[in-house]
């Protein structure tokens, strides 16, 4: 995951569950979407927002989704 403030761009996830999951992501507010490990994603300037939710195979869905918040800054010139 990227850190709180950084230049670099491209931000990759990791995550897992302790048992065997599917898992849900949403960038920036956007609907949740399938997605799996290592989630990556190309980011413009500003500030983001990462959230993943687990769904184990009994169909229970995590109750507060893993969330990350970063700001991608501009470019020394």
């Amino acid at each position: 995951k990227p850190r709180k403030k950084t230049r670099k761009r491209r931000a990759t996830f990791t995550f897992s569950a302790t048992e065997s999951a599917t898992f849900t992501c949403s960038v920036d507010g956007g609907a949740d979407a399938p997605c799996s490990s290592p989630f990556q994603k190309r980011f413009k300037r500003g500030r983001h927002t990462f959230a993943v939710q687990a769904t184990d195979s009994a169909g229970n869905v995590e109750s507060k989704p893993a969330r990350h918040r970063w700001r991608v800054k501009r470019k020394r010139r």
